[in-house]
């Protein structure tokens, strides 16, 4: 009796793991500010196919992209949400001009008012994320957030964060930008054409700002990173060897009384 629990326990367990290691794990690249998926350089692994991305404004200011993915036959919908706010306070730890990046930032507080989130293009920057029409400039922030997620197949759809953005200029100067609200913040500095990583630490809500004024056509957000993982059901096999396991130590217990 005791061996026959055992083995059934550790089937059960075994399924368990079995299952857990199914989970589908789709890591969205270089998404743009390009509302379609023939010219959006956005890619997905997994064997997904994005079908479409339509982009539409949201409360006058705000731009959402929505997106349908098939996989394997199933859909995958979300919408990435942008939103743009003036007003953000900081205060930087960098003393000196210059290529770097630092965590000491303090004193990060998100403006109050909304603005307009732009598609933004100018010098070296194609299709990125801006506000109004000059980039981000002192004092703007960009917010990106995943909303609304639904897949048509079995198991739960679970946004895991952004897991990088890029910020790029459009125009020769010396940018600050800085990831987050709050204290201790990542930020960088630079003066390159090129595109450049910010850490995210995988946030679900993720801030950029701008922590200096930039001088005519200044900076944007050029792409993003994110990943969306789909956690399988457990299987009926599974949920029937702990059914028995729990059983069977039901069973043993009364004949021990």
């Amino acid at each position: 009796m005791i061996k026959l629990l055992k083995t059934i326990t550790f089937c059960a367990l075994a399924l368990t793991s079995l299952s857990q290691a199914a989970n589908l794990l789709l890591e969205f690249s270089d998404l743009n500010n390009t509302a379609d998926e023939t010219t959006n350089s956005a890619t997905v692994s997994a064997g997904a196919t994005i079908t479409s991305i339509t982009r539409s404004t949201v409360d006058t200011d705000d731009t959402q992209l929505a997106y349908v993915v098939d996989i394997g036959g199933e859909t995958l919908t979300f919408n990435v949400l942008v939103e743009a706010f003036s007003g953000t306070t900081y205060t930087d730890s960098f003393t000196t001009t210059g290529a770097t990046t630092g965590s000491g930032g303090s004193g990060q507080i998100l403006g109050s008012s909304s603005t307009t989130v732009s598609e933004y293009t100018a010098g070296t920057i194609s299709n990125g994320f801006g506000v109004g029409s000059t980039g981000v400039n002192a004092g703007e922030t960009l917010k990106f957030s995943i909303t609304d997620l639904s897949y048509t197949g079995t198991g739960t759809v679970v946004f895991d964060g952004f897991v990088d953005a890029f910020v790029q200029e459009a125009v020769g100067n010396n940018h600050r930008a800085v990831v987050g609200i709050g204290s201790d913040l990542f930020e960088r500095q630079w003066q390159v054409g090129s595109a450049l990583s910010m850490t995210t630490d995988n946030a679900t809500d993720l801030y950029i700002s701008a922590s200096r004024a930039s001088n005519s056509g200044g900076w944007g957000v050029s792409s993003l990173d994110f990943n969306i993982s789909i956690v399988p059901e457990p299987s009926s096999m599974t949920l029937l060897a702990l059914g028995l396991s729990g059983l069977l130590v039901i069973r043993r217990r009364s004949r021990q009384a």
